[in-house]
């Protein structure tokens, strides 16, 4: 997630960093207006559905709940398309696109915002 913070930090987007479901609630509940929540899907084995599918509850849309693991462990993949994430990546597609994914989801997010206010 380091890579990830200093790439954000980088665009001049605002970054915080979630240890686990618990901070995450309680950071979504402080900060309503989050926009995208990545995921290391490392973090979370692939059979605790409940977890998986706490994160989608978390994170209403528009917001984006996207994660990223390693290409050969479908298992995570499947878990997290399950529980209705937004994206789903391989690690070196996000890291290699990672510019690209956040100014990507933070402009479509933006012009949604822009077009509600119209």
């Amino acid at each position: 997630m380091a890579g990830v913070t200093a790439t954000a930090r980088s665009l001049g987007l605002p970054m915080r960093v979630s240890p686990g479901l618990s901070t995450l609630a309680k950071m979504l509940e402080e900060s309503p207006q989050v926009k995208v929540v990545i995921v290391d899907m490392g973090m979370i084995a692939p059979n605790q559905m409940e977890a998986w599918q706490t994160l989608r509850a978390l994170v209403k849309p528009p917001q984006i709940l996207a994660g990223f693991g390693s290409h050969v462990d479908t298992s995570r993949f499947t878990a997290a398309q399950s529980a209705g994430f937004d994206h789903v990546l391989p690690k070196s597609s996000f890291s290699g696109r990672m510019v690209e994914w956040l100014t990507g989801w933070m402009s479509s997010l933006d012009g949604a915002a822009s077009q509600k206010s119209s």
